[in-house]
């Protein structure tokens, strides 16, 4: 029974890594509220998943906030590149929906290409930016290298993230339980998934680019 508590058992490294989740997810939506701030807010939250999947994880708290001021001015911009394109797309998708037919669904499938190249995309420069020191512009430009070089790994990021925004507005109802899940745990659990999946495309790029790891 002894062991069961040990600090090394299973049973005490699932509690301390459940309250990681817990905590985590409070940071983001704390850092999040000026809305601004989401971009600088998500990278610092990927950033702390790779730090505890490499096994440093002390100082959470300070390490994130510490996270969040080194990468402010990056992710801040490509926060807003990625809103920014969003933004035309809902508008598009809004258009496309007074279209005739054969452009409705033509243009549908163009949108929906872009959509999916915008996500894979803006999944691995938010990470990026946590872990390397690059120009913006190069970034950037690494970002898609990494997509295409990459692309089974830039697919799993695709369907991760994709899927749980589908989930989540798909219907009225799996929206609340989305809000609810997203308030307590769900923010912090799909970033330890990407985190988990930029890890190993890391562990590639830092074979084969000359990049500068800060973290």
């Amino acid at each position: 029974m002894n062991g069961l508590f040990n600090v090394d058992s299973r049973l005490m490294r699932l509690l301390a890594r459940l309250t990681d989740i817990v905590l985590l997810n409070i940071l983001f939506i704390v850092a999040s509220l000026p809305i601004v701030t989401i971009g600088a807010a998500w990278t610092s939250l990927l950033t702390s998943w790779q730090h505890i999947l490499r096994g440093h994880d002390n100082e959470l708290v300070v390490g994130y906030f510490r996270l969040f001021k080194s990468n402010w001015k990056q992710a801040t911009i490509l926060w807003g590149i990625t809103t920014f394109l969003m933004v035309i797309f809902v508008v598009d998708f809004i258009l496309l929906q007074q279209a005739g037919t054969p452009m409705k669904y033509i243009g549908k499938g163009i949108l929906l290409i872009f959509t999916a190249l915008l996500l894979s995309v803006s999944s691995i420069w938010f990470a990026y930016i946590g872990r390397y020191q690059d120009k913006l512009k190069q970034v950037i430009k690494n970002s898609f290298i990494i997509m295409i070089n990459q692309l089974p790994w830039g697919l799993l990021l695709l369907f991760l993230n994709g899927g749980m925004l589908y989930l989540s507005f798909s219907s009225p109802e799996r929206l609340l339980t989305a809000i609810y899940c997203f308030t307590f745990f769900a923010f912090s659990l799909v970033a330890s998934g990407n985190a988990w999946i930029m890890k190993k495309i890391f562990i590639k790029l830092e074979t084969n680019m000359k990049v500068k790891v800060l973290n």
